[in-house]
């Protein structure tokens, strides 16, 4: 079965798939900071991606990347889909940049509440192209630090990549 029924008047499609990621910064704010990020598919799982992270690296920035990476990997993937794709991540700000601010950001001229500028705003704009681009929806959903331990393992090791 593909979806729940709820109503007469409304359906739940079940995801496709659920993909965690996560991003790792040991030493983050220093200039000793080495960044990783965890694409995490599921167990011994051969699409799993654990990448060391050198661009600026902080925990936002590592975060960010590996939404990108698993974002982009369904976008390749889902031509044929009309459930939604599952994203989960343990970073509410991640999650709340692409779900909540995101767009408020983009009409605003790119500039926060209190009228500043947002940070990371190039990989933000990024992550939106390409989950506007994809042709499923895209679902990016908070979860749990506990929750989400195959992708921090991942993220974790991709940090100690030389």
């Amino acid at each position: 079965m593909d979806a729940i029924d709820v109503s007469a008047s409304e359906t739940i499609l079940k995801p496709w798939i659920v993909i965690h990621t996560d991003g790792a910064c040991p030493q983050n704010g220093s200039k000793r900071a080495r960044g990783g990020l965890g694409v995490y598919f599921g167990p011994d799982d051969p699409r799993n991606v654990s990448a060391r992270f050198t661009d600026r690296p902080t925990s936002s920035r590592c975060e960010l990347a590996a939404l990108f990476v698993a974002l982009s990997w369904i976008k390749e993937n889902c031509a044929d889909r009309r459930e939604p794709a599952r994203i989960a991540s343990d970073s509410r700000y991640a999650v709340s940049s692409l779900n909540e601010w995101g767009l408020h950001w983009r009409r605003n001229g790119w500039k926060t509440s209190s009228g500043g500028d947002v940070k990371n705003r190039e990989m933000i704009e990024e992550i939106m192209a390409v989950r506007e681009a994809c042709a499923c929806p895209v679902e990016i959903v908070h979860v749990r630090r506990e929750k989400n331990a195959g992708a921090d393992a991942l993220a974790v090791a991709g940090a100690r990549v030389q």
